[in-house]
C-alpha cells in the first residue's frame, strides 16, 4: 500500500507543478499596457509619436519633447509668461479598443509648479482630454499640450515635465 501511496502522491505533485508552471507562463506573456517610442516599431501597443513643437522657445532653453516609454518628457527654461506647445499623435494599431485611464502631468523639479504655471492637454479638435475617452482599433488622435508660465512669476524657471497618458483594454 505504501509503494502505490508514493505513485499517487508523486503524479499528484508532478500535476500540481505543471499546472503552476503553465499558469505562470499564460501570465507572464500577456500585455495591457502600451509603449511610445520616436520611431513606431511595434503594432501590438499604442504607440505615440509624430512630436513637433508647435511654439518653441530658444534652443538653448529647451531638451524636448522626447517620447521615453509610455511618456513625453520636456525639459525646459521658460521666462515669465512665456508659452511652449507642442503636438503628438496616440495611434492604436492593435486590433482591440483602449480605454483612456488616468491622464497624469507630473513635474519633477518643483513641488509649486502650480502657482505659476498652467498646463492643458488637448486633441486635435480642441476637446479637453478626459478619462474614460475611448481609442477604438484603427484610430489615431493628435494630442496638443500647451504650457504656460503666468502666476506669481519673476524670474525664469526650469521645469521637467512628464506627460502620461495611462489606457487600458476596453
Amino acid at each position: 500500500m505504501t509503494k502505490v501511496r508514493t505513485i499517487i502522491m508523486s503524479c499528484v505533485l508532478v500535476l500540481i507543478a505543471t499546472f503552476m508552471m503553465g499558469t505562470m507562463y499564460v501570465f507572464s506573456n500577456v500585455t495591457y499596457s502600451y509603449t511610445g517610442s520616436d520611431v513606431a516599431t511595434k503594432s501590438d501597443f499604442v504607440e505615440l509619436k509624430n512630436l513637433k513643437v508647435i511654439n518653441g522657445v530658444d534652443s538653448s532653453r529647451v531638451d524636448g519633447p522626447h517620447i521615453i516609454d509610455d511618456n513625453v518628457k520636456v525639459d525646459i527654461d521658460l521666462e515669465p509668461y512665456e508659452t511652449f506647445t507642442f503636438k503628438y499623435d496616440v495611434v492604436n494599431k492593435t486590433g482591440f479598443d483602449y480605454e483612456l485611464k488616468k491622464v497624469l502631468i507630473n513635474c519633477l523639479n518643483d513641488e509649486n509648479v502650480n502657482d505659476y504655471l498652467s498646463v492643458s492637454m488637448t486633441y486635435e479638435n480642441d476637446k479637453p482630454i478626459n478619462e474614460n475617452d475611448l481609442l477604438p482599433d484603427g484610430t489615431q488622435r493628435t494630442i496638443y499640450v500647451n504650457i504656460k508660465y503666468n502666476k506669481n512669476a519673476v524670474d525664469v524657471q526650469n521645469f521637467i515635465l512628464y506627460f502620461d497618458l495611462m489606457f487600458n483594454l476596453k
